[in-house]
């Protein structure tokens, strides 16, 4: 084998070989470890929320708006968190959102240990919380790009959407034991101190000379720069529309879960959160595997064959009257749904500019979110007039649909290259 053929296959299995060096950079190493204790106590929060929600009322659209009321500010405040990312110290910035995060958590845990939490409380205080992720995440996000080299980007963008899902795998697990044994205040309260933890790892960072915010620029300039941004870049927007339609019709599996593990399979709160951590599981494994497809084959086929396994793994949630069946299609539907969102966010990394990525960066969360939050509002009043075996079908009905828009909406294919700057 020639020299250029031996080079040309060390840069083919690039994606495979170097899927971990990111963490050999210690400020990445340590922030990504405290972004997994922060989700991990945020994913404690929403399977707390979602099964006290149960308890205090039978409604399905009730139960589906938790989610709903997690996701919805977000569609709001992603971009103005972007914008203050950007054009504040980050740092300082980071911190302080943190800070509130920490906040309502333990406020939600007060309010629940004193019995002072009512369907529209919880509703209330979930919301809260939904804002202060909001304006905390574009700035994590876009943070990522100053701890590691640039040639470690895909693969650190990869690893933060692996370390969400090892949370997702972890929280609601943790929750569903400690809501057996205890309370959902202790869940609360648990998660509260997650969120101390990661203030102080923040606190802890540094940033490089090199790395500080350029001078703050007006708000309504900023905002009209990434509003302008969105109107240029024709690969956002193919990215942003891409999204809408597999979220939209996604969100009825997270939504109508807590529904399926108490009224459908009779499982009481240890078992609803061992399912709902065997969809963390599932991405979990499946981004070990993604990795090795990614290097074969470009966001479009990951991307279809993604959302056709999800349809199927919700078809058999909603005929499925076996808990060990219902375990098995979670791990699946959790695969499934890191190959997607994976995917689409590293799109996502690599089309955003330098110059405005906090707020590029907050776009695809804006319409995640709000995808989220319509479609589980949307699929929570269907499962009220239909019921959940209808709501699920229908919704993997929709999931098949939207394979269609893949040929006249291509995804850019550049996302193992390095981002543009």
């Amino acid at each position: 084998m020639s020299f250029m053929q031996k080079t040309l296959t060390r840069q083919r299995s690039y994606p495979n070989r170097n899927a971990l060096r990111p963490l050999n950079t210690p400020i990445f190493c340590r922030l990504w470890g405290a972004t997994i204790v922060l989700n991990t106590g945020l994913l404690m929060t929403q399977a707390g929320a979602a099964w006290l929600m149960t308890t205090l009322t039978e409604s399905p659209l009730l139960v589906a708006l938790v989610q709903s009321a997690a996701y919805l500010p977000a569609a709001v405040l992603a971009l103005l968190g972007g914008i203050l990312a950007d054009t504040h110290d980050r740092r300082r910035y980071i911190i302080t959102m943190h800070a509130s995060i920490f906040m309502v958590i333990a406020f939600l845990a007060l309010s629940t240990h004193y019995h002072a939490v009512t369907p529209p409380v919880l509703l209330f205080l979930v919301f809260a919380l939904g804002c202060a992720v909001a304006m905390a995440t574009p700035g994590w996000k876009a943070t990522i790009p100053e701890l590691v080299p640039p040639r470690d980007m895909p693969a650190a963008v990869a690893l933060n959407v692996v370390g969400f899902n090892v949370s997702r795998a972890i929280g609601p697990a943790l929750a569903g034991a400690i809501l057996a044994a205890y309370s959902p205040a202790a869940v609360f309260a648990v998660a509260a101190v997650a969120a101390l933890l990661v203030i102080a790892a923040f606190h802890s960072w540094r940033r490089s000379p090199g790395n500080r915010t350029a001078p703050k620029g007006w708000f309504l300039e900023a905002t009209l720069a990434g509003f302008r941004y969105l109107r240029e870049s024709s690969p956002m927007q193919v990215l942003l529309i891409r999204s809408a339609v597999f979220y939209f019709s996604a969100s009825a599996t997270w939504a109508l879960l807590p529904l399926v593990a108490r009224s459908q399979l009779g499982l009481g709160p240890g078992e609803f959160g061992l399912l709902f951590g065997l969809l963390g599981l599932g991405a979990v494994l499946g981004a070990l595997v993604l990795p090795l497809v990614r290097a074969h084959a470009g966001p479009d086929p990951v991307i279809a064959g993604a959302t056709v396994g999800f349809a199927a793994t919700t078809l058999l949630l909603a005929f499925s009257d076996s808990f060990l069946a219902s375990c098995i299609a979670t791990v699946l539907a959790g695969a499934f749904w890191i190959a997607a969102l994976s995917t689409l966010n590293i799109v996502a990394q690599t089309i955003a500019p330098a110059w405005a990525r906090a707020r590029a960066l907050a776009l695809p969360l804006m319409v995640f979110s709000i995808s989220m939050a319509a479609g589980s509002a949307f699929w929570g009043e269907v499962a009220s007039r239909t019921g959940i075996l209808m709501t699920l079908l229908a919704a993997s009905v929709g999931l098949l649909l939207g394979v269609l828009t893949i040929r006249r909406l291509p995804l850019p294919c550049r996302v193992a290259d390095e981002p543009q700057r």
